[in-house]
């Protein structure tokens, strides 16, 4: 039977699998958008050279992320 440990360590491994499996999802390729797709605002080029196939400002995606 499985004590208390082994259930936390079985939890723990599955939020995180969960958790690396989330993060690889979000592979940007492609074309970078001129314009943020919810704002509006033009992208920089910086930003769109750092990350190919963007589609959000950057104050975008922290809001994004951070509603995740």
């Amino acid at each position: 039977m499985a004590d208390l440990a082994d259930i936390a360590q079985a939890h723990i491994e599955t939020v995180a699998a969960a958790a690396v499996k989330n993060a690889s999802a979000k592979v940007y390729t492609g074309k970078s958008s001129l314009y943020c797709c919810e704002c509006c605002e033009p992208i920089p080029e910086a930003r769109r050279d750092a990350v190919p196939g963007c589609s959000l400002c950057v104050y975008c995606q922290q809001i994004l992320e951070a509603k995740r």
